[in-house]
């Protein structure tokens, strides 16, 4: 596949670059317009079909082109020099999903009599004549005539959580059990990715080379869930740039000084699927808050996602948490070369300064999962007899609830690293050189700004110096201390 590459230039492990064997440079301009240009594509019309997939349908859609090009020449002859080339990446389509299984249209109805009726029995008085298939009210416990939940007035009500999300999940399909159909869903993605990389050149003069150099990478992607439609649309993105502006000096044949600046920026952007449509407070599922107002694509906060599901014999649907990250990076460096002999020495020194700023509450939308239990007979003493997973949905009565976490500001880190470094390479005979060097380096510890790291002393005796009276304990309390940050929210 043709791209736009840029040249490699090998270090053999030299100081000046941490060890690093290699590192990549950009292309400069020359005397000479020169350009390129490609384009790849690949498309459903020309790709075999899934092995898997059902021969009597039409193969999913799917399209990626890659295409761009490059541009090379003078600004003004003999000294001024541009450079840059570009590239853009769309890749969409749909993904195979076979044998989903979703409730059927009755179950969603609220009458499950057919959890009786099917499995070969009948009901007398209103009761299974096998209370194995029998559905009780979670909070009486009593038995719910005929099993069908939406007629019966004296019963517990059924959760207006589970009716909003209900109305998400897909339907349709064909029979495969009581009370279940099988179908397929094919959930769409969209990605793109633009990259663009442009450096000018400047001979200032016999003795001075000044050049600028700029990267810019944007990523986005959409893509979808089990559920289909805005409820089950998670986001991804990337965008990064580096800038870099650097100064050669020849001081003389044999001496070189050269001088480097440097900004990079970084955002990761990934958030949960339904961010900016819909969130469990708006689903009636009270207890979780809003996401930090800040972030993209909430809403303010007000809508942070769709929150996970999974009701025991049908396909679930799972959430991501939701993280959001800038960063940023400083980078000066100074180096001085200098030829004597079979000696080629070179000394220089590096900063860089680092800042992170981290947004990242897992399970910011929380997780829900229905069994059985909580439809049964049971009134605490035992498992009981009866109950169905379904039937704990509707009535919103979730066997566990996975712990959600909240976070309330930034983590916000910051770091400086510096190093100096000398190296000698030394040629010993014309077909045998020495490569010789030092490095000293010291990388700061990342500090948050808020003073909001915690960490955790478990008052060991032998390894803190702690009294024996001491009680494990978090230290500095804030936005990294677990306790501060979990939560479990309800269903209703």
């Amino acid at each position: 596949m043709p791209t736009v590459v840029a040249p490699i230039i090998s270090f053999r492990w030299h100081q000046e670059y941490r060890s690093r064997p290699d590192a990549q440079v950009s292309k400069s301009g020359t005397n000479q317009f020169h350009g390129s240009g490609y384009e790849y594509n690949r498309n459903e019309n020309w790709d075999a079909r899934d092995f898997f997939a059902d021969p009597t349908l039409r193969k999913n859609p799917y399209n990626y082109n890659d295409f761009g090009g490059s541009v090379g020449g003078p600004i003004v002859k003999g000294k001024l020099f541009f450079f840059s080339d570009i590239e853009r990446i769309t890749n969409h389509g749909e993904t195979v999903n076979h044998g989903v299984t979703v409730p059927n249209a009755l179950f969603r109805s609220g009458d499950l009599g057919t959890l009786c009726t099917g499995n070969g029995f009948t009901f007398s008085s209103g009761v299974c004549t096998n209370t194995a298939f029998q559905i009780y009210d979670p909070v009486s416990h009593n038995p719910i005539p005929n099993n069908d939940i939406a007629a019966c007035g004296g019963c517990s009500p059924t959760s207006v959580a589970s009716a909003n999300f209900l109305a998400l999940w897909p339907s349709g399909g064909t029979p495969v059990g009581i009370g279940t159909n099988v179908m397929t869903i094919n959930p769409p993605y969209h990605n793109t990715d633009t990259l663009v990389n442009p450096r000018v050149d400047l001979n200032l003069s016999q003795s001075d080379h000044i050049f600028g150099a700029f990267h810019y990478d944007y990523y986005n992607a959409f893509y979808n869930n089990t559920i289909l439609g805005p409820a089950g649309v998670g986001i991804g993105r990337g965008r990064q740039y580096a800038s870099t502006v650097g100064w050669t000096h020849t001081i003389s044949p044999t001496t070189l000084n050269e001088f480097r600046f440097g900004v990079s920026h970084h955002l990761g952007d990934r958030m949960p699927s339904g961010v900016g449509f819909t969130s469990p407070a708006l689903l009636g599922i009270p207890a979780i808050p809003d996401c930090l107002s800040s972030i993209p694509d909430t809403a303010n906060g007000t809508k942070c996602g769709t929150p996970g599901v999974s009701v025991n014999g049908y396909g679930g649907f799972s959430n991501s948490g939701m993280l959001y990250e800038p960063s940023t990076g400083l980078h000066f460096s100074d180096s001085l070369s200098k030829l004597m002999g079979k000696h080629s020495l070179k000394v220089g020194f590096q900063a860089d300064h680092y800042s992170i700023d981290n947004y990242q509450p897992n399970g910011v939308t929380g997780n829900f999962l229905f069994n059985n239990g909580q439809a049964t007979n049971s009134t605490g003493a035992g498992g009981g007899v009866g109950g169905n997973a379904f039937a704990s949905y509707l009535f919103g009565r979730p066997s566990k609830t996975s712990s959600f976490q909240g976070q309330s500001v930034f983590v916000s880190s910051r770091a400086w690293s510096y190093a100096f470094f000398v190296q000698d390479d030394i040629k010993l005979t014309p077909k045998l050189t020495l490569n010789a060097g030092l490095r000293w380096q010291y990388d700061q510890s990342f500090h948050e700004i808020h003073h909001g790291d915690a960490f955790f002393d478990p008052c060991a005796v032998l390894y803190s110096g702690k009294s024996a009276s001491c009680v494990p304990h978090w230290d500095q309390f804030g936005v990294n201390a677990p306790d501060s940050r979990r939560r479990w929210p309800a269903w209703t």
